[in-house]
């Protein structure tokens, strides 16, 4: 569960968390939305999510919340997919989101910055490591095991 403050540029190319379950999948190297000036970003916070008390630049206004994804299905070149809002590890609002593979973008526009980004984030890092290994085909039902 990606903090809602990180907007995900790249994976990294040396991960911290080699074994780690990652809500994004690959672990991420960005920026930091949290503070008054935009910040260089690759913490295990960032890439995990509830980030209050563990990071310094978190808002302490802000609720604690993390960000999950988990894809839906996959029909030809759109991937259906589920991002889920948690606050102190609860569920308290979801939205379905669409990929095109083809186009490399989200089909809806009206997202925040860091939602955005972690969305395409978490659909390159499926389409690249787990349908890829799944032996993907043009129709697929979401593979239950990696974000629920």
């Amino acid at each position: 569960m990606s903090c809602p403050f990180f907007e995900p540029l790249a994976p990294v190319l040396v991960p911290q968390f080699r074994n780690g379950r990652l809500p994004l999948i690959q672990e991420h190297e960005g920026v930091c939305h949290a503070g008054s000036a935009d910040t260089s970003a690759n913490g295990p916070a960032c890439n995990h999510g509830y980030a209050r008390g563990q990071c310094e630049r978190f808002p302490e206004a802000a609720p604690s919340i993390a960000l999950r994804y988990s894809v839906l299905r996959r029909d030809g070149a759109e991937l259906e997919f589920l991002c889920i809002a948690e606050e102190n590890h609860a569920p308290v609002r979801s939205r379905r989101l669409h990929f095109s593979s083809d186009l490399n973008q989200l089909r809806e526009m009206d997202l925040d910055t860091c939602l955005a980004a972690q969305a395409v984030a978490f659909c390159r890092s499926y389409l690249t490591i787990v349908a890829s290994t799944h032996n993907d085909t043009e129709q697929q039902s979401a593979d239950p095991a990696p974000h629920l």
